[in-house]
């Protein structure tokens, strides 16, 4: 029986509330209160400063007083003056398709995304070839099937699928997968290897850290192992060269660059002639050309150890490039430690203030014989012309002519 009861009670208070919303509404204090039942109560709440209270005391927009008990009432949420606004629009709205367009117009204005599409369906009813409604529905025109579509299903006719709001082609979203996935292993792997870089300092776990580096084969682990190599970060030269040692093991294009950079530019010559011994001996074109760029760097030294890379490898195609490097020039500007005077009265008259305004800059060229890009052109070309530029070119014109004859030959 009490069963009954409650059931014809939560019939009236839903029947209660519809009602109640085709009354006049109050402009401000106004909430909604959700029903455990699913049902609905819009009014203002006249008891809401009594925390303590066991129910709510609710004012609808129809008048009179309606009381909830607390667990009867699921959630309490603020209804705003937009909503109220358009709730009196809506009211005065007539079913014609230009009353919903301005309506619909109006709730576009205001951000109410639901309403004004709910207002796009009703001209739709009355109206099913409203261009605009249909626009603002999602539709396009197919000019093949002469109808109105929706613009996902076109899309989706055309390959698409969607993807955090965008429609993108199926290998799109492979390759977004795929380099997600490659930026959790390397974040991973930056984890796992400033671990093992901590256990370098443990007497009793050194051992097993240097085996585990020293046996890295994964090509995500190379970012990470980029990130430990600077000599910012890591000063001690002896354990740049284990993680050089798990650099080599990868061996992919990336891990390869990445030696080329430690082989021009760690400052321990232990640790860049032991890259450039690596990469020697497993020679890769883009490691030469990345080598034969530099020989034209700013840095005399950088030249030099360019070279040395480069004579490892033995590569034909750095001669001409280690010939235009054997002699170089370098200009320096730096600024002279006496500095100019600027004179200027101050307060008192006629005594004089001095005041520092900089120094003059000093521009000084120098010339190098790079003695490792002779010993290079050595190694590669098997000959020695010392520093005569002169007789390099003309040699090495002379060895570009008879190759280019001898291919002559062969073609014919």
């Amino acid at each position: 029986m009490h069963f009954w009861r409650q059931q014809v009670w939560m019939g009236l208070l839903l029947g209660l509330g519809a009602a109640c919303a085709q009354g006049a509404w109050a402009q401000e204090g106004v909430f909604e209160f959700r029903l455990v039942n699913g049902g609905v109560v819009q009014g203002q709440w006249l008891n809401r400063d009594q925390q303590a209270s066991t129910t709510y005391v609710i004012r609808p927009a129809c008048g009179g007083q309606l009381v909830l008990k607390r667990k009867q009432v699921k959630k309490v949420i603020p209804v705003s003056s937009k909503l109220l606004e358009y709730e009196r629009r809506k009211r005065r709205c007539p079913n014609t398709v230009e009353g919903h367009w301005e309506l619909a117009r109006w709730c576009q204005r205001q951000g109410l995304r639901t309403q004004r599409r709910y207002h796009l369906r009703c001209i739709l009813e009355l109206d099913p070839d409203h261009a605009e409604a249909r626009r603002g529905l999602g539709y396009v025109y197919d000019p093949r099937q002469e109808k109105w579509i929706l613009h996902e299903e076109l899309m989706i006719r055309r390959g698409y699928v969607k993807v955090g709001g965008r429609w993108m082609l199926p290998q799109e979203v492979k390759l977004l997968e795929e380099r997600r996935q490659r930026q959790l292993a390397q974040k991973q792997w930056l984890r796992t290897l400033l671990r093992w870089h901590r256990q370098l300092d443990s007497p009793h776990r050194r051992q097993e850290a240097v085996r585990r580096i020293t046996s890295i084969n994964d090509p995500h682990a190379v970012p990470a192992l980029a990130e430990l190599l600077s000599p910012k970060r890591e000063r001690r030269y002896q354990v740049r060269l284990i993680l050089l040692e798990a650099l080599n093991n990868i061996d992919t294009p990336e891990a390869r660059s990445l030696m080329a950079q430690v082989a021009l530019f760690d400052p321990h010559e232990e640790v860049w002639m032991a890259a450039a011994e690596l990469l020697a001996q497993r020679p890769d074109p883009a490691v030469v050309k990345l080598f034969i760029k530099h020989l034209k760097h700013p840095n005399n030294a950088v030249i030099n150890r360019a070279a040395v890379a480069l004579g490892m490898l033995k590569d034909p195609s750095a001669i001409g490039p280690l010939i235009e490097s054997l002699i170089t020039v370098h200009t320096y500007r730096y600024r002279l430690p006496l500095p100019e005077y600027r004179y200027s009265f101050g307060r008192s008259p006629g005594v004089p203030s001095v005041a520092a305004v900089g120094s003059p800059e000093r521009v000084e060229r120098y010339v190098f014989r790079n003695q490792a890009v002779l010993e290079a052109l050595v190694k590669i070309t098997g000959v020695n012309f010392g520093y005569e530029l002169e007789a390099w070119q003309q040699w090495y014109a002379a060895q570009q002519k008879t190759q280019l004859t001898g291919s002559l030959r062969r073609d014919q």
